[in-house]
């Protein structure tokens, strides 16, 4: 007498090594996701804050009558540099340029913004 072929239950050994090897390899990569898009919100947080600082600047630069560059770095690590030239087509125009700089992390790239501004200045007293 023959016995009939039994139903194996549960699973092997390769079996649970492949799907343990699987899961662990999706979690590294949703890991990696994670990490890069923590990194990719702190630079638009960064870039945020220094847009707000540059239009900040040049809507008090009008009011800080005096030299031509002011320059000065925020505590929390922005560098800015306020210019204003007279514009080279009109002489009773001033060019207003904020330039606003910061680092992410020490050994990453130096990043930066810049916004201009005209402002008609009949008086001249701005220069």
């Amino acid at each position: 007498m023959t016995r009939p072929p039994q139903k194996r239950k549960g699973f092997t050994l390769v079996e649970v090594t492949m799907a343990i090897a699987l899961l662990g390899g999706l979690g590294v990569a949703l890991y990696g996701v994670l990490l890069g898009s923590l990194d990719t919100a702190n630079e638009s947080n960064l870039r945020l804050r220094a847009l707000l600082l540059a239009q900040e600047r040049l809507e008090l630069a009008p009011l800080n009558v005096g030299p031509q560059t002011r320059e000065a770095t925020t505590a929390d690590g922005f560098s800015y540099r306020v210019e204003a030239t007279t514009h080279p087509v009109c002489p009773k125009m001033v060019q207003l340029r904020c330039t606003v700089t910061w680092q992410i992390q020490k050994g990453r790239p130096i990043r930066s913004i810049r916004l201009s501004r005209l402002i008609f200045d009949p008086s001249g007293r701005l220069l």
